[in-house]
């Protein structure tokens, strides 16, 4: 073979094989980050203790009167589940919190709170 011949077959390997590591790392963090499944490396949410300087929100949301919303999209049959807290004062304003993926309304009691 020639010498111009080998240096493209080792390029071309090499082309191929710095792809296929980064789609193997693609992959890996695109199941690590997007795929919903149990994560190892998040904590397990521990039980929120009195000395806690979360624990009077947590009661707070606990004894809170809420009323529960659900709405369902027509076209992608999506389930909207939220809780509606009114405020102590009669207003005109609303928050809308929002939690994060693979997380749930009840934890976002803290900014409730606020």
């Amino acid at each position: 073979m020639k010498r111009k011949t080998k240096i493209i077959i080792g390029l071309a390997s090499a082309a191929i094989i710095v792809c296929g590591g980064l789609f193997g790392a693609g992959m890996y963090f695109y199941n690590v980050a997007v795929v919903p499944a149990p994560k190892s490396f998040l904590s397990k949410s521990k039980p929120i203790k009195k000395g806690d300087a979360l624990y009077p929100a947590h009661k707070w949301y606990q004894e809170a009167n809420k009323q529960r919303w659900n709405e369902i999209s027509a076209t992608r049959h999506l389930k909207l589940d939220a809780n509606y807290i009114a405020a102590a004062k009669p207003t005109n304003k609303t928050v809308i919190i929002a939690h994060g993926f693979m997380s749930n309304k009840d934890n976002m009691f803290d900014y409730a709170y606020m």
